[in-house]
């Protein structure tokens, strides 16, 4: 990864059964737009009943809440404050409690000066959700049992695109500063094996 501007933080704490494990990063990576994200297992009382009870203790009133996705145990609220688009993880655990885990958010065009292609800017935020750092705090295979992977595009035939054999599952269209751009979702990237295997084609 590039350009880290906060080094991760990964603290692993043995206690009473319970791991406490803390990840922070802003990232400008090989794209146009700002990654940054703040995870937390085991630091705090996190568990709701209900979805709506995650929605009114996590994420700030002034955002305004774009849709929820679902599938299997993953739930992410989308949302919008000005040109960072956030999205909010949920974990759907076995005895129905719901786990915040975090949030991704997206600053759209946030990177820098430097211009990089759709194509780069796509590739940079699908990266994300192959990080090994990220893949062991979701623990997918174990807790999660999809890897979501998600991103902001300009790019306006999004919807049209075949990343290694798998389609754009939802895109859904944003006004950010009286520009178009493109919410996209890949439900499940579990079958791309790294960084340097992803292959985008059009249909």
């Amino acid at each position: 990864m590039i350009g880290l501007v906060v080094a991760i933080s990964i603290i692993f704490l043995v206690w009473g059964c319970k791991t406490i494990l803390n990840m922070n990063e802003a990232e400008a990576g090989s794209g146009n737009n700002l990654i940054v994200y703040s995870y937390s297992r085991g630091v705090k009382n996190n568990y709701y009943e209900t979805i709506d009870d995650g929605i009114n203790d996590e994420i700030d009133k002034r955002e305004k809440i774009l849709f929820i996705h679902e599938d299997k145990n993953i739930i992410i609220v989308f949302t919008q404050l000005n040109d960072a688009i956030t999205g909010y993880e949920f974990l759907i655990l076995p005895n129905s409690k719901i786990e915040n885990i975090g949030a991704k958010k997206n600053i759209v065009d946030g990177a820098g000066e430097e211009e990089h292609s759709w194509n780069e800017t796509f590739k940079s935020d699908l990266s994300y959700s192959l990080s090994n750092t990220y893949l062991k705090f979701t623990k997918y295979g174990e807790d999660y049992l999809v890897l979501p992977a998600w991103g902001v595009t300009s790019y306006s035939d999004v919807q049209s695109l075949n990343v290694n054999g798998m389609i754009i599952n939802k895109t859904s269209p944003l006004d950010i500063n009286g520009e178009v751009y493109y919410l996209w979702i890949i439900n499940d990237v579990s079958s791309i094996s790294s960084v340097e295997n992803i292959k985008i084609e059009e249909n």
